[in-house]
């Protein structure tokens, strides 16, 4: 079971982010093309997202939470009890940050840290609206640590949200480009 699970989350981790990304694109152009360009960024215009955010000034890096001290004791606290190999990680990658999937561009918050049989720990993260323009916020697992880096908050210009679609309205919009 170990070996077919690391199999499939070997599989998610090479090739699971590219699909994602390519049915988001799908999923906008569908939109843009069904309802028009205008249209979309009324929508996103109209009801975006509010989140209050603060900026650690001396990293230039988004905090998502300014952590109270109780907070931050209870994260290392819970570090220590940790196997050393989900330490070295998580000591390097905070709840409290924004980072960036390399390979996608999405910024994401870190949801957990998976270890797997061989040592080797894999993230799972949310791709949020808030952060992101996305067809569908999600969870993804199986994302190496090193493709995680810091990053700063979306630009005031920068249109974040979410078109809303559930997986089957995915799932049809696939199967219509399909006929």
């Amino acid at each position: 079971m170990i070996g077919f699970f690391w199999g499939e989350t070997l599989y998610v981790l090479r090739w699971g982010l590219v699909p994602l990304l390519v049915l988001e694109i799908l999923v906008a152009a569908v939109v843009v093309w069904t309802v028009g360009y205008e249209l979309l960024v009324w929508l996103l215009h109209a009801y975006p997202v509010h989140t209050l955010h603060n900026v650690d000034r001396e990293s230039r890096m988004a905090n998502i939470i300014e952590p109270t001290d109780d907070q931050v004791n209870a994260w290392n606290t819970w570090l220590r009890d940790r196997p050393e190999c989900v330490r070295i990680i998580a000591a390097k990658l905070v709840p409290w940050k924004l980072y960036r999937i390399r390979e996608s561009g999405h910024r994401v918050t870190l949801v957990a840290f998976d270890e797997h049989a061989n040592d080797q720990v894999t993230c799972r993260v949310r791709v949020g609206a808030e952060y992101n323009l996305v067809a569908f916020e999600r969870e993804v697992f199986g994302i190496d640590p090193a493709d995680l880096e810091e990053c700063d908050l979306p630009t005031a210009n920068e249109i974040c949200g979410s078109i809303g679609l559930s997986v089957e309205d995915c799932k049809e919009i696939i199967n219509k480009g399909k006929t």
